[in-house]
């Protein structure tokens, strides 16, 4: 539909557009079946802080059907809706849910795997930071997303498999992950953190070498 796709191609931009909202809201009125619109709708109503009504969306264009885009981005969402919720866990474990059903329609897209991973990451943070079969869960999911050459220009995969390797205390993985991180994305702290593993390690060995 001519409306959709006017719709979608508004939507591309960082921030809100109101014109894309119409469009796309018309479109999913017209036909409801549309996954592709209300995958759009939902994003485009996200970009203006409106969580409710987005993950509204994502829900109603689910209920027609299956949908990996659909799952993956209701999964991100419920982690974002999760911060400022008092019911985290619960929430958290929904967005889990949802990552697992995306990755069962299509077990070779990385960007599933990828959301599946932050998604146990984050309900590591949220209980406690203890459970290391969370941390686990979560590598196995990175290393998944990292075999799909589409992830492999992402550096939040690299530097989120890195945390995790630290917390581990894989101190190799995690000094390669930073760097690999670092290197796709200057901007982010990866290489703050190869530093403070390289000190720590370096403490280590004049903490040995001082028992001997």
């Amino acid at each position: 539909m001519k409306v959709a796709l006017r719709g979608k191609v508004l939507d591309v931009f960082l921030e809100y557009k109101k014109e894309a909202e119409d469009h796309l809201s018309k479109a999913v009125k017209l036909n409801p079946s549309l996954a592709d619109a209300w995958l759009s709708l939902g994003n485009c109503i996200w970009k203006k802080g409106d969580l409710v009504s987005a993950k509204n969306c994502f829900t109603l264009g689910l209920s027609k059907g299956p949908h990996k885009g659909l799952l993956s981005q209701l999964s991100m969402l419920e982690r974002r809706m999760a911060q400022d919720s008092e019911d985290q866990v619960k929430i958290v474990d929904d967005s889990i849910k949802h990552a697992k059903e995306a990755i069962s329609l299509d077990v070779k897209d990385g960007n599933s795997w990828y959301n599946l991973g932050n998604a146990c990451l984050t309900s590591f943070f949220i209980t406690g930071a203890w459970d290391h079969g969370k941390l686990l869960q979560s590598l196995k999911s990175y290393q998944h997303a990292e075999k799909d050459e589409m992830m492999k220009s992402n550096p939040d995969l690299y530097y989120n498999c890195a945390i995790v390797n630290k917390y581990l205390e894989n101190y190799e993985r995690a000094l390669s992950g930073f760097e690999a991180a670092a290197l796709r994305d200057p901007g982010l702290n990866a290489m703050e953190e190869v530093q403070k593993i390289t000190c720590l390690l370096e403490n280590m060995i004049k903490i040995c070498q001082t028992c001997l």
